[in-house]
C-alpha cells in the first residue's frame, strides 16, 4: 500500500476519504407521522397474518349471524359487514398508495445518485484513458529516438 493511499488518496490521486465539495450527505428525510402510518398500514395489509386473520372474522361473522337467525345483528345479505369491508377499503387504499409513491420517490433518489456516480466514474475513466494515451505516446517517441539513435550508430560501425 502507497503512502497516498494511507492519507486518504486512491492510486489515481483522487481522495477518497473525508468529505468532498460534491460529496453530498443523504437525502433521505424522515417520513412524516402520516408517511410512517401509511407504510405500517401497507404492510400490515399486505400481509399473510392480516389476510387470515380478516378471513377468520369475516367466517365467524357470517357464521354467527347464520346460526343466530334470530338474534342477529346483521342477517343476510351482511349489509353491515359489507359497509365495514367499504370502509376499510376507502382508508387503506389511499394510505397503500401514499406508501408506494413514498417508496417510488426514494428509489428515483437512489438510481439518481447512482447514475451521478456512474457519470463521475466515466469522466475519471475519460481522463485516465487520455493520461494513459499521453504517456504511452511520450515512451513511443522515446522508443523511436532510442531506436534511431541506435541505427544511426549501427549505420557507423558498418561504414
Amino acid at each position: 500500500m502507497s503512502n497516498d493511499s494511507q492519507n486518504g488518496y486512491s492510486l489515481f490521486g483522487h481522495y477518497i476519504n473525508g468529505s468532498n465539495k460534491e460529496q453530498k450527505e443523504s437525502k433521505e428525510i424522515s417520513p412524516t407521522l402520516g408517511q410512517k402510518a401509511a407504510e405500517k398500514v401497507a404492510s400490515f395489509v399486505g400481509s399473510w397474518k392480516f389476510i387470515i386473520g380478516q378471513s377468520i372474522f369475516l367466517f365467524i361473522w357470517v357464521i354467527l349471524n347464520i346460526i343466530l337467525l334470530s338474534y342477529a345483528w346483521d342477517p343476510y345479505p351482511f349489509i353491515l359487514m359489507n359497509l365495514f369491508l367499504s370502509l376499510q377499503a376507502a382508508y387503506t387504499a389511499p394510505m397503500i398508495l401514499m406508501a408506494q409513491n413514498r417508496q417510488s420517490a426514494q428509489d428515483r433518489s437512489v438510481l439518481y445518485d447512482g447514475w451521478k456516480i456512474d457519470r463521475k466514474i466515466n469522466h475519471t475513466i475519460t481522463e485516465m484513458e487520455f493520461d494513459i494515451d499521453g504517456k504511452l505516446q511520450c515512451q513511443d517517441d522515446k522508443i523511436n529516438q532510442i531506436l534511431d539513435i541506435l541505427r544511426k550508430e549501427k549505420k557507423e560501425e558498418k561504414e
